[in-house]
């Protein structure tokens, strides 16, 4: 619950961080400032004026990942919110310790030039596809988001230069503090000077957990910033980035050891970039080459950061290009078209939440979703993909689709028109913008997971689920509602029919684990993973 809640929080933030131009209003800041507490456990604001015309985010915004701020221009223009409106964003969190503190989260934005929030409040409904019915204004400008359940939201919008989005737990916090300085007033303090970015931690308000004395060995050399009073940090956007962090320590001798701790964390991420660099060189995935000049350039960054403590505190102090080319990074992070690692990462995630759909799908009936949805004659109509829609939260969409017709019959082709496919089909890299084929298919037939008539139960596959092949990426795309998949020939080469990038291809297994294969796994070896019940010996090296 708490993670629907986040995400639809989120999104919301993320709609509104629109084009800005000038510096916010001192009234609106300054009452969302009074709200924060000294103590908060996390606190983060964003002069969005100054940022936003930075030169990495004007770099972001000419890439435009994922079209996203296409979408944040359709989304102003429905708000009717000039882009240059937006000045300021701030969030902040009191406390993490325990159970549901996490919902008690308030973002809030300011704005130069009023806005209208009942448009706001209809966009957002737009862009998020929110059922008109689960939304109440409570009060004259203040909406409540699926009213009266444990992940509501609340839009505050009684002011028309400032707006404010409540998590469930935090409908009372958006009100002044008493003030008393604590941990974090330095960073709420830069906040209202105009910092162009100012954040803090304050791990007293994070789990106990995080600093028990008997911790696990690997966190040992970070205790000591565990153990700061807080963690406040500043980044100055100009021709260069300069981010400063500051570890607040009750003696000099914490500070000295917070100061070594830093010197850790620099290390650690030198070794990580150095072992990354290797691997992307042997790899000679020109995808991944793209990259090993950022790493080197961040290396030296690290080389050449401040490290050094006085009696208050331990600083670091980094010091990165402003015109620094991020484009490959972004390419990764998004998943772009050959963008190789990250792009990975979303295809194996994607993969994932496949295969718990398959099991919570078993959970519900018993057995596996057949390959297919048969007709009265036995004639496949509509594929295994549109089974799982209810665990992948499609089930919209699957209430639409008309079970007993095939795939393309006049209705259901609508439907296949009308709707994306389901993000989870996606192969990141290979799925372009917008289409409907997927890759991400079955083997079925001759002793393979899934057969035509009907589904299997996880006890019949006696080779072990962890040495099975759930679900694959297939060379061919296919529609993703037609009952089409990989058809398993013991005879022929399984290797042909997948899809291999970079030499390897993803799989997820029947217990629901993702692993990559090589292209270099023998057939015998493929053809073993492939069968449920063959007795085969395999590996995937």
């Amino acid at each position: 619950m708490f993670i629907i809640t986040v995400r639809r929080l989120m999104a919301v933030a993320v709609l509104m961080l629109v084009a800005t131009t000038s510096r916010a209003a001192d009234t609106p800041l300054q009452e969302i400032l009074s709200w924060v507490p000294h103590d908060a456990a996390v606190f983060a604001h964003v002069d969005v004026a100054t940022v936003w015309k930075s030169k990495p985010l004007l770099a972001v915004r000419k890439l435009n990942p994922e079209k996203i701020f296409d979408k944040l221009q359709d989304f102003a223009n429905i708000a009717s919110i000039p882009p240059e409106t937006v000045q300021t964003f701030t969030i902040f969190l009191p406390k993490i310790k325990g159970n549901g503190d996490q919902n008690a989260v308030v973002a809030a934005f300011t704005f130069n030039k009023p806005y209208e929030p009942k448009k706001v409040a209809s966009a957002i409904r737009l862009m998020l596809k929110f059922d008109e019915k689960k939304i109440k204004e409570v009060q004259p400008g203040i909406y409540d988001f699926n009213p009266g359940q444990p992940d509501n939201l609340r839009l505050v919008m009684d002011n028309p230069n400032r707006l404010v989005v409540l998590g469930p737990k935090a409908f009372d916090l958006a009100k002044p503090q008493t003030v008393v300085k604590g941990p974090i007033s330095d960073a709420i303090a830069l906040a209202a000077s105009g910092q162009h970015v100012a954040f803090s931690l304050n791990f007293a308000n994070f789990p106990d957990e995080l600093r028990m004395e008997n911790g696990q060995a690997q966190f040992e050399p970070f205790k000591p910033l565990l153990f700061a009073d807080a963690i406040v940090g500043k980044l100055d956007v100009g021709d260069e980035l300069v981010l400063n962090v500051l570890a607040r320590c009750p003696t000099k001798v914490k500070c000295i050891e917070a100061e070594k701790s830093m010197g850790v964390v620099r290390t650690l991420f030198q070794t990580l970039l150095s072992a990354a660099i290797t691997e992307i060189d042997k790899s000679k995935d020109e995808t991944l080459l793209k990259l090993i000049a950022l790493a080197k350039e961040t290396q030296l960054v690290l080389r050449s950061a401040k490290i050094q403590s006085n009696e208050k505190e331990a600083s670091a102090t980094l010091t990165v290009r402003s015109d620094l080319d991020i484009a490959p990074l972004i390419a990764q992070i998004t998943g772009a078209p050959g963008s190789g690692g990250a792009a990975n990462a979303r295809t194996q995630n994607n993969m994932k939440q496949i295969a718990l759909a398959m099991h919570s799908y078993h959970d519900a009936y018993g057995a596996m979703p057949a390959a297919a949805i048969l007709g009265k004659k036995g004639k496949p109509l509509l594929s295994w993909r549109v089974q799982i829609l209810p665990f992948v939260e499609q089930s919209n969409l699957y209430q639409m689709i008309k079970l007993d017709e095939p795939w393309d019959s006049v209705h259901n082709k609508k439907v296949f028109d009308d709707h994306p496919m389901p993000s989870v089909f996606e192969v990141a890299g290979t799925t372009k913008p917008g289409e409907k084929n997927t890759h991400m298919q079955v083997f079925r037939g001759n002793g393979a997971m899934f057969d035509l008539v009907k589904g299997i139960k996880l006890t019949e596959i006696t080779d072990g689920t962890s040495n099975t092949i759930m679900v694959a990426t297939a060379k061919t795309a296919v529609p993703w509602m037609k009952p089409d998949d990989m058809e398993f020939d013991p005879k022929s080469d399984p290797r042909d029919l997948l899809l291999y990038v970079g030499g390897v291809t993803n799989v997820s297994f029947g217990d629901g684990s993702v692993r990559i294969l090589k292209k270099s796994v023998n057939v015998e070896n493929m053809r073993g993973l492939i069968t449920k019940s063959g007795g085969e010996v395999t590996t995937i090296d």
